[in-house]
């Protein structure tokens, strides 16, 4: 399995893919992801890419069998 995380030389085309906007949690305490204007819970596919775990740092997404790690970056 492979991880690719944003920041690193190799993923600028996966950075143009998906645009993380933020972290929310709804009424029941369920975390959800903004990408590309778009509110994703964990199950949710974007992009081809189904999205396999939310955390106030970071995004995991699955496509072709290959994990996607998206840090979220508090400015």
């Amino acid at each position: 399995v492979l991880s690719v995380v944003i920041g690193e030389p190799d993923s600028s085309r996966i950075r143009k893919q998906f645009r993380v906007s933020g972290i929310i949690v709804d009424e029941k305490g369920e975390e959800l992801v903004i990408i590309n204007d778009r509110t994703l819970r964990v199950g949710d596919k974007i992009s081809g890419a189904r999205v396999i775990k939310i955390s106030p740092e970071r995004v995991e997404l699955i496509r072709l069998n290959q994990t996607i790690t998206l840090d979220i970056v508090n400015s």
